[in-house]
């Protein structure tokens, strides 16, 4: 016991004397440590890796502007993509009435990540495969308010402005 409270005092004396030079390196180490965080993330981010593979290409995108009465689960929900089409794609009148149709820079992989249901991980079946549940039917969907879309306007339109990827959020 004597020798442990021999070095604890030690240590309070090395502390006292070296505070400012312990007290720059945790700074340091802390700052590291965030960078550190912040880097893993952002390069985990599959919205970010995304955008990085491929070549982009001008797209017409079709969203749920409106959300569907009287369905609980399963439904596509306000700001959800649809379908994603060529820009050359000619929509129907209903297509033109019922949803709204913008024009976004995608990467095929953008593309993809757009329809991409959201669902929750439950291991593996018995041939070890991935087993999964349907939560919502799209796990990103579009901010309609970066658009220029008012909460409660569910009237469906063509805006010929070409978006980039910062209108898109994941949900949860």
């Amino acid at each position: 016991m004597g020798i442990l409270k021999q070095l604890l005092l030690k240590l309070k004396d090395y502390y006292l004397k070296n505070k400012k030079n312990i007290n720059r390196a945790f700074i340091i180490g802390f700052v590291i440590a965030v960078v550190i965080v912040a880097y893993n993330n952002h390069q985990a981010n599959p919205l970010i890796q995304a955008g990085k593979t491929g070549e982009k290409a001008t797209m017409q995108v079709l969203i749920q502007i409106g959300n569907l009465r009287g369905c609980t689960s399963g439904c596509l929900e306000r700001g959800d993509v649809v379908m994603t089409a060529d820009a050359d794609k000619e929509w129907s009148i209903a297509e033109k009435e019922g949803f709204l149709i913008i024009k976004m820079d995608l990467t095929p992989a953008q593309d993809q990540l757009l329809v991409k249901p959201l669902e929750k991980d439950l291991g593996k079946d018995e041939r070890g495969r991935p087993k999964t549940e349907q939560l919502k039917r799209r796990q990103y969907a579009i901010d309609l308010s970066k658009i220029g879309i008012a909460p409660d306007d569910e009237k469906g339109r063509v805006i010929n402005k070409t978006f980039g990827w910062d209108v898109v959020y994941e949900k949860k």
